[in-house]
């Protein structure tokens, strides 16, 4: 099982990439779609900062899938409830104290996504859920992907 999370690692990160490639070249579709120059720059810097959010919901949505492939589902629910209560309370502070504007829900959900991730390490770490599955990196990972093709 060890094997197959670092290849989902692995896949998580080629996605990132191509998902920032899409971010940043969609700037340039962002043109064509109107005329109000004041929207245009609005979008781009949405999608500017959610090139920070993208790597976090990765990262999220691995470690949820792993505690779920456990058959835990309880635990998860308490895990997701923290981090939405982070994300509400970041989208305040970014948005209301500091006064990020457009910039503030994608860190907001960034946190969010990163406690998350943190929260399931931490609640693997504290079970025993990890220790069959959860090994140190190595070289068999990068070899034999035809499960996966």
């Amino acid at each position: 099982m060890d094997i197959i999370i670092q290849r989902a690692f692995l896949l998580g990160a080629f996605a990132v990439i191509f998902a920032w490639i899409f971010l940043v070249n969609m700037q340039y579709f962002t043109r064509f779609i109107g005329k109000d120059q004041q929207s245009i720059q609005l979008i781009n810097r949405y999608l500017l900062f959610s090139i920070i959010m993208v790597p976090f919901e990765a990262f999220s949505i691995l470690m949820q899938k792993f505690v779920i492939n456990h058959g835990v589902t309880w635990p998860l629910l308490a895990i997701n409830s923290i981090g939405n209560v982070v994300n509400v309370v970041a989208h305040c502070l970014l948005l209301y104290v500091f006064k990020f504007g457009v910039a503030a829900p994608p860190i907001a959900f960034a946190f969010a996504y990163l406690t998350i991730g943190l929260s399931c390490i931490i609640y693997l770490r504290l079970t025993s859920l990890s220790k069959e599955t959860w090994q140190s990196w190595r070289r068999d990972c990068l070899q034999d992907w035809s499960t996966y093709m």
